[in-house]
Parts: structure tokens; C-alpha cells; sequence
């Protein structure tokens, strides 16, 4: 037990030296984006919302999602993170594009357009919405996502170094 604590911390240690600023300025461009992407969005129309609630609805498979139920929601949703942190890290093979930067982005303009949909939509009030549709994703889903893509674009920059050497 003591070993495996001893390399828990290690482990942290590591994370807090190699990634801790750039995860902090990354979610600082996840919030910014978020915000903006929000006031883009309900400044539109009112009748080009319902064209981009059914182009989310289609992009994230939410009537797939809404009949799950249980384990196996779990399980998707539990695939889904895992795919989108592997895609962040591997996509850094490819340097000067930066994926895992526009992978955290796009995901910041999803959460935001997310956002004004509830108030577009008429969701309760946007405090509880936070606390119940949100909070959960951000206790372990958006640190280990926005993590990855820290991991990513490391890595990347890595690649960039090593070609111009």
C-alpha cells in the first residue's frame, strides 16, 4: 500500500512540474472561449437556434445517449472521454497543427453554445443548471480533458524541437 501511495504521489509531483501552468492557461482558454461562444450564440436569431440545437443534437448523439440508461450510460459516456483524451494526445503526432489547442477550443465553443441553449430553451435557473449538468463533468472529465490536451500540444512542441534540430 505504502508503494502504491509513494508512486501516486510521484506521479503527481510529475504533473505538477511538467503541466500545471500550461493546464491553467488552457482552461483559462477554455473558459474564454466557452463565454464567447455563449454571447455568439444568444445573440443569433431566435429562429437560428433551433437549426443548431438539432446540429448538436446530430453531432453528439443525443437521442443515442437518451436511451441509455445505468451501467451503460456510464460505459458510453466512459468510452466517449477516453477516445476524446487518446485523440488529444495521439493527434500530437502530427506537428505545427496543434490539434489537442483546437480540440480544447471546439470543445469551449460546444460548452458555451451549450449554455445559451438552456437559456434560449428556457432552463431553469443557470446557477442550478450549472450544479446539475455541469458540476459533475467538471470534478473529473473537463481536468483530465484539458490535461491531455496540455499533454498533447507538449508533446508536439517536442516533435517541432526534434525536426529543427
Amino acid at each position: 500500500m505504502n508503494i502504491i501511495l509513494r508512486k501516486i504521489s510521484e506521479v503527481n509531483d510529475y504533473i505538477k512540474k511538467y503541466y500545471l501552468r500550461l493546464s491553467i492557461v488552457l482552461f483559462a482558454v477554455y473558459l474564454l472561449t466557452s463565454v464567447i461562444a455563449y454571447f455568439v450564440v444568444v445573440a443569433l436569431p431566435p429562429e437560428s437556434m433551433e437549426g443548431i440545437i438539432e446540429k448538436l443534437r446530430k453531432m453528439y448523439q443525443v437521442d443515442d445517449m437518451m436511451n441509455k440508461h445505468g451501467f451503460s450510460l456510464f460505459w458510453s459516456i466512459f468510452v466517449h472521454n477516453l477516445r476524446a483524451t487518446g485523440v488529444n494526445i495521439v493527434s500530437a503526432i502530427i506537428p505545427f497543427l496543434f490539434f489537442p489547442l483546437w480540440s480544447l477550443i471546439s470543445n469551449g465553443i460546444s460548452s458555451g453554445m451549450v449554455f445559451a441553449i438552456g437559456s434560449y430553451v428556457g432552463a431553469e435557473d443557470m446557477f442550478l443548471s450549472f450544479l446539475k449538468y455541469v458540476l459533475p463533468h467538471a470534478i473529473f472529465e473537463i481536468p483530465i480533458f484539458i490535461l491531455s490536451c496540455a499533454m498533447g500540444l507538449k508533446f508536439c512542441v517536442l516533435l517541432i524541437k526534434k525536426i529543427f534540430r
